[in-house]
């Protein structure tokens, strides 16, 4: 086993607007999955499932917990919910 003398730090993105546009390209993807499978989407479902992907994770999954990060995250994936909805509506 190999002890570190220091905190090793791992990023999985370089910055916010690449997590923004890898999460935007998976709703992309989600989004035509759905329309494969037949499955319905609406404005409506959009914006419920944008809430409650918030509520999820950052009230149920602790986010809060996490300060300013852990807002900015369950915003990021209630976006994304969202986006995912939204695309599979316009398509």
């Amino acid at each position: 086993m190999i002890n570190l003398k220091a905190d090793l730090l791992h990023f999985q993105y370089e910055d916010i607007f690449a997590y923004i546009n890898k999460r935007n390209n998976y709703a992309n993807i989600g989004a035509d999955q759905m329309i494969r499978k037949g499955k319905k989407s609406s404005i409506l479902k959009a914006i419920s499932s944008a809430t409650f992907a918030f509520i999820r994770h950052y009230f149920l999954r602790l986010g809060f917990l996490d300060g300013r990060a852990g807002f900015v995250i369950a915003i990021i994936q209630s976006q994304y919910s969202f986006n995912k909805y939204l695309f599979a509506t316009y398509r």
